[in-house]
Order: structure tokens, then sequence, then C-alpha cells
């Protein structure tokens, strides 16, 4: 099941989007966010308080790899199924829908190749040296090495910088 928490004037335009796909709202519970608080979980998505930011919640509950994606993703109809989709398992509809988004498309694909145990190069990582993308670089460096790093490619100064730097 999927949790979308937003404001309540928010609700209508995400049930609609929702309600465009054939039964996929029989898997997607929409919350009023001033009403329940999400939790800290995989399948739990928040629209900001302006309607145009999706935040993905970071998952402590180890139902999946704590990568995280970008702090704010756009809100419209194309990244909110393909998050839905994503979540639920069905990368082929998530990656469909994002065919004019490659960015958050490359970010989800690292994510099914970690889930899948496949090899992943942290060379596809980048960040624009923001605070919060500088951290995502680093945490997301780390949870890469951490599920698909082969000894082949480890790189002990990598490792270095990334996980033991204090």
């Amino acid at each position: 099941m999927i949790y979308i928490y937003a404001e309540d004037k928010h609700i209508p335009s995400i049930r609609s989007i929702i309600e465009t796909e054939f039964r996929l709202s029989e898997l997607v519970t929409i919350n009023n966010l001033s009403e329940k608080q999400p939790e800290f979980n995989a399948f739990h998505f928040v629209i900001n308080s302006k309607g145009d930011a999706i935040t993905h919640l970071i998952d402590w509950q180890n139902a999946m790899p704590s990568y995280i994606l970008p702090e704010e993703i756009p809100f419209n109809k194309h990244n909110l199924l393909a998050l839905v989709y994503n979540k639920l398992g069905n990368q082929e509809r998530a990656f469909d829908l994002l065919q004019n988004n490659p960015a958050l498309k490359h970010e989800l694909s690292l994510v099914a190749r970690i889930q899948a145990g496949q090899p992943t190069d942290s060379n596809e990582l980048h960040s624009d040296f923001h605070p919060f993308e500088e951290y995502r670089f680093c945490h997301n460096t780390a949870i890469l090495n951490h599920y698909t790093l082969d000894e082949a490619r480890f790189d002990a100064d990598k490792h270095a910088i990334f996980i033991e730097k204090p």
C-alpha cells in the first residue's frame, strides 16, 4: 500500500491523478497532512504545502535500501505516478512515465539496480554542491557501496572519504 500525505486543498488533484490509472486507487491511500502525520517509511510520500513538490521519505524500517531521492521532486502527474508505480515494483510503467524526466528516471534506475543486487557505480551520482545535495551524494555513495560494490571495484581512498571521515 502507498500512502500520500497532503494538505486538504491538494487532495482532489492528487486523487484525480491516481484515478486516471485503472484500479490504482485500491493501492493508494491519500491522507490529510493536518489530520495524520506520515511515518518514515519507504511507501509514504508528502506533497508540500504549495502543492508543487513531492518529498520521498527515507525508509528507516529497512523495507528498502535507504537511497535518498532529490529533496523535492516537481509535482506533476507523470512524476507522481512514476514514484507510485516504482514503489509498487512496476519499474517498466514508472520508466515509461518518466520519458520527459531523465534525471528522476536515472535515480529510480539506480534504486532498482540496488534492489536487484546489480553492479552500480558511484560515478553515476552527482552533486550540485548545495548542502542537502552534498549530503545526499555522500549518503547515496555509501548506500551504493554497501549494496553493490564488488571487490574488484573497491577503492580504499573513496571508502575513507565517504564512510570513515568524521
